[in-house]
């Protein structure tokens, strides 16, 4: 269960928008809006039509939310069952049908029905009846983790690029964002170290390389860009 406090800052339409694109996206397109009291919160259950390990359940719906930008924390963003602390037993959560309970349009995000509007086992009975019709399959939950896992490892190579890094004061000495392209020396350089580096200018390493190897004669002397190779040459003259 996704909780919404009515202060947080998701509590808006778009940000339910964005939340439940993102939840259909890795899989999981049935879920159940709820009010959970007078104050305004928000609950949005997702129902399984078997069981789920709800700690693995937790821990790749708060990846999948924080690669998606998303602040997981009291207030803002909560997902439940919460494990608490450490020595805690869990931390406790408004069940469904209490006071102020009601089921929302997630389109709208107007009242369909109010708690109160209803006696006891009519109002379990629709909860019930929500349960059954809205559960995503087993598969649905595979699908959620495959597409958490492969979020995490699209992040972390934009990060070594360079791409989605935090804000730093430090300025790089070589150019991470760029990527090596094509060209006919990629191949060898693939070869020399198994995968291309994050960043690597593929002409410009090989071009060092023959330098190392041979030499500068005055040929290679007389641009800019082969003075400068032969200077960093010079201040580092170790070879993969």
């Amino acid at each position: 269960m996704l909780d919404i406090d009515d202060k947080s800052q998701y509590h808006n339409k778009r940000s339910l928008d964005k939340l439940l694109q993102i939840l259909s996206e890795a899989g999981l397109s049935r879920s159940s809006l709820y009010r959970s009291s007078y104050s305004g919160g928000w609950h949005l259950y997702i129902f399984f039509e078997e069981p789920i390990n709800s700690a693995d359940l937790r821990k790749q719906l708060i990846k999948l939310l924080t690669l998606n930008d998303f602040q997981i924390s009291k207030g803002q963003l909560e997902l439940f069952p919460h494990p608490g602390g450490e020595g805690s037993l869990g931390l406790g959560l408004r069940l469904p049908l209490q006071p102020g309970f009601a089921w929302l349009n997630k389109q709208t995000l107007e009242v369909e029905l109010e708690r109160y509007d209803m006696d006891a086992t009519q109002a379990l009975e629709l909860l019930i009846d929500v349960l059954d019709g809205d559960a995503n399959s087993y598969e649905a939950f595979r699908r959620l983790k495959a597409h958490a896992q492969e979020l995490e490892e699209r992040k972390a190579v934009a990060v070594a690029h360079g791409i989605g890094a935090p804000d730093t004061n430090v300025i790089p000495l070589r150019r991470t964002a760029d990527t090596a392209k094509p060209g006919e020396f990629t191949d060898f350089v693939r070869g020399v170290f198994r995968k291309l580096p994050p960043g690597i200018i593929v002409d410009n390493w090989y071009k060092g390389r023959i330098y190392h190897l041979n030499g500068f004669d005055r040929a290679f002397s007389k641009s800019r860009s082969h003075r400068v190779c032969r200077a960093l040459f010079l201040l580092w003259r170790s070879k993969p």
